[in-house]
C-alpha cells in the first residue's frame, strides 16, 4: 500500500524509496530508468506489456512532468 507521497519520495509497505520505480502485481521494483527522462516510450515498459496486462497505470511524477508516447495512450 502506498502510505506517502511527496517529491522524490513514497513509502510504500513502510519502505521509504526516493528513485523512480515499477509496482508489478503488487511487487515494488525500484530504480526504474527511462530511455529519455521524463517520457515514458514502449521500450521503457516492454517487460510489463509483454505479460499483456489488463491495465497500465503510468504517474506523471509530483511536478506533472512525466510524458507517455501516444502508442502508450489508449486511441
Amino acid at each position: 500500500m502506498i502510505e506517502k507521497y511527496s517529491f522524490g519520495r513514497m513509502v510504500i509497505d513502510g519502505t521509504l524509496y526516493s528513485s523512480d520505480l515499477t509496482i508489478i502485481n503488487g511487487t515494488v521494483h525500484p530504480d526504474w530508468w527511462r530511455k529519455n527522462g521524463h517520457r515514458v516510450c514502449v521500450e521503457d515498459v516492454a517487460g510489463i506489456l509483454a505479460d499483456t496486462p489488463q491495465i497500465l497505470v503510468i504517474g506523471r511524477g509530483r511536478p506533472g512532468l512525466m510524458k507517455s508516447e501516444k502508442e502508450l495512450v489508449p486511441a
